[in-house]
């Protein structure tokens, strides 16, 4: 079982391990001054557009403001 964790998201929404349950979830952890990181985004974008009607859920936390 994946811990409870609850998240903020750009827009002030709050999202929580209870909002994911039961769903399939992408997470991809990043850090702003990291290059690949930053590299990796838009075909991950790509990826958030391509399966926005399936039920994925994409999370992409950081620890930065």
């Amino acid at each position: 079982a994946f811990p409870d964790f609850e998240l903020m998201s750009l827009d002030g929404t709050s999202v929580s391990s209870k909002d994911i349950e039961g769903k399939i979830v992408l997470f991809n952890f990043w850090f702003t001054s990291c290059r690949p990181c930053i590299q990796e985004m838009p075909e991950l974008n790509e990826l958030v557009e391509e399966f926005k009607d399936s039920g994925i859920v994409f999370i992409a936390p950081t620890f930065n403001d």
